[in-house]
């Protein structure tokens, strides 16, 4: 390569991304101009248990206990970290 092919290539102004179109099936399906990685792996395992819950919205039957567990210890570690952050404030 010549140097003025280096030199043209290194003066020429950088072009933005071209910007794509939402995607309009998704965003109708899941409120979002995308679908997520975990909500492709729920389609591919079954079809219909997708639909029930990003589709049609369907209420869950019941709520693992794990999830109740997890969210009160969330919320255990927010509280003693907003504690302890007016602690050493004061």
């Amino acid at each position: 390569m010549t140097t003025l092919a280096v030199e043209r290539r290194a003066s020429a102004p950088a072009r933005p991304p071209p910007q794509r179109q939402p995607n309009q099936v998704a965003l109708q399906i899941t409120g979002r101009n995308y679908v997520s990685y975990s909500q492709l792996s729920a389609m591919r395992a079954c079809p219909r248990a997708f639909a029930y819950t990003y589709v049609e919205k369907a209420p869950r039957d019941h709520l693992p206990c794990s999830l109740i567990l997890g969210g009160a210890v969330h919320a255990a570690y927010v509280a003693l970290a907003f504690m302890w952050s007016w602690r050493t404030i004061i």
